[in-house]
């Protein structure tokens, strides 16, 4: 049998199992490693999730242990569904085949042969608990691990002093035991030549609103049309088509959809493509991504895919956060973040706006938080006057622009035309409160009686509306069908469709 760790009593496996001994961490290991394996919850997701949040193989304190949960993910990397070939009589062949091959050689398997090892992942199979439950042992395994290292430095260091009466470098070798549960909070320094050294140019998927390593807050009333623009948008980075006259990077993007299914994306997304594309992947998924089930099957989705990209539709089906909690917005901010460093990834994430704030303001239509504003590098408001198929977008924030910063642009979906698409019709220094203001009294003006162009404007201009929104305000409500327009000599004459199209006589 193996060498143990400790200096207890020679024990296998069986006897750990029948006789469970009173070490705490046994049990422990034993749930993390029954869950990875168990052919409902384990697999793949399970696996990843664990190599997420840092597990090792030297995170387990008995050999056996350590050699399974190597087994498990190579298999796990190889693409091998080892927790499928579940089977009371012939458990697990596909760990018990590979555990043989690395190690039976050099020494002795559970029990001392293939039935020995066979009967242990019976015993651990049995011992399947709760997705939650499974989330505590992983943490507590990996704290025991880094508590284990640091007592073991502790009593090294305390042994030497014993026999010498010197520390001998004691401050360094803690100091060293301490930082693997340090540095994932630890920031870099930098000296002023290294800063000088740092690339000052950005990445960027969507320049310059989407890094290569950022966060982009898409914000909008509830049928405004988000995810038709986020598909649109998402169609467009897959493909490193130019968008909305701005450079995008080509890359692979993963639709995460928790608001629609696959029947009625597929609808959508066929009205924007005539055929398929490479590099985009959609999911219908929900679920509270800070629930280990949840997370483990969205780490799954990421790993498989490796995108550049991830759209989220929409941010509150994937927490229970309070989004009216800075610390828990914080908390958000944290966990997209380090997602991003962890699998190298950018974030769209779709947000709504309140329901009880007045759609003039910018900022303050962000529902939530002030963190929520504060944590995405970039966020864009999209507005649309009801029934236009006209919008605007409001660049509330960009941190990679000055100049675009508080800045609007104005978008039209077109589907008149076979695939759909949205036009751009460049910046504009318009409110939509202006455009939604000239559409309410040209339409008050028209039930009076028919006018022609140069009135409309100059009625409106006396309410302090400009010819360009004024201009804007006719084609959209002609568009729309809600004003008709004639000819009358070189005039154009404007009335309700059910109005006679006749001029007005002052």
């Amino acid at each position: 049998m193996p060498m143990r760790k400790d200096n207890r009593r020679h024990q296998s496996l069986n006897e750990i199992v029948i006789q469970p001994p009173t070490h705490q961490i046994i049990p422990v290991e034993q749930k993390v490693l029954g869950f990875l394996i168990d052919p409902n919850w384990g697999g793949p997701s399970a696996v990843y999730y664990a190599l997420a949040v840092g597990l090792t193989p030297d995170d387990f304190y008995y050999t056996e242990h350590q050699r399974l949960f190597n087994v498990i993910v190579i298999l796990t990397k190889q693409g091998y569904q080892f927790h499928k070939d579940w089977d009371i009589t012939n458990p697990y062949p596909l760990i018990i085949n590979l555990y043989s091959k690395l190690y039976a050689t050099s020494e002795p398997l559970p029990e001392g042969s293939i039935a020995g090892l066979a009967q242990y992942l019976l015993y651990l199979h049995s011992q399947i608990v709760a997705p939650d439950v499974f989330f505590d042992a992983v943490k507590t395994l990996k704290q025991s691990a880094n508590d284990r290292k640091l007592v073991n430095t502790l009593v090294r260091v305390l042994d030497h002093y014993q026999k010498h009466g010197e520390w001998d470098g004691a401050l360094e070798q803690i100091t060293q035991a301490l930082l693997p549960t340090l540095q994932p909070h630890l920031a870099p320094i930098y000296s002023l030549e290294d800063l000088w050294q740092l690339p000052v140019a950005t990445e960027f998927l969507w320049e310059p609103f989407l890094r290569t390593d950022g966060i982009t807050l898409l914000v909008g009333p509830a049928g405004i049309g988000k995810s038709l623009l986020a598909l649109w948008i998402g169609i467009h980075i897959a493909q490193g088509l130019s968008l909305f006259g701005f450079k995008t990077q080509q890359t692979t993007v993963l639709y995460v959809d928790g608001e629609s299914n696959e029947t009625q994306t597929k609808s959508r997304i066929t009205q924007f493509l005539s055929s398929p594309i490479t590099n985009f992947n959609y999911v219908a998924f929900s679920g509270d991504l800070f629930h280990i089930a949840n997370y483990a099957a969205f780490v799954h989705f990421v790993q498989q895919i490796k995108p550049g990209l991830i759209i989220l539709d929409s941010l509150i089906r994937f927490h229970t956060l309070d989004e009216n909690k800075s610390s828990d917005m914080k908390r958000l901010a944290h966990f997209f973040r380090d997602l991003i460093t962890r699998f190298q990834t950018a974030f769209l994430l779709l947000h709504h706006t309140r329901k009880t704030t007045p759609f003039g303001t910018i900022s303050d239509v962000v529902r939530g938080s002030t963190e929520l504003r504060a944590f995405p590098d970039t966020v864009l408001i999209l507005r649309r006057p009801k029934g236009s198929t006209e919008m605007t977008v409001d660049v509330d924030k960009c941190r990679d622009s000055h100049e675009l910063n508080q800045s609007r642009f104005r978008i039209r979906l077109n589907t008149s035309d076979t695939p759909w698409n949205y036009e751009f019709l460049g910046f504009t220094e318009d409110t939509d409160s202006q455009m939604e203001t000239a559409m309410r009294l040209i339409t008050q003006l028209l039930e009076i009686s028919p006018m022609n162009r140069k009135e409309i404007v100059e009625k409106l201009r006396s309410e302090g509306i400009s010819k360009p929104t004024t201009e804007r305000a006719l084609r959209e409500l002609k568009s729309l069908g809600k004003v008709v327009a004639s000819r009358a000599g070189r005039q154009t004459i404007y009335a309700l469709p059910s109005q006679p199209e006749q001029p007005h006589i002052f």
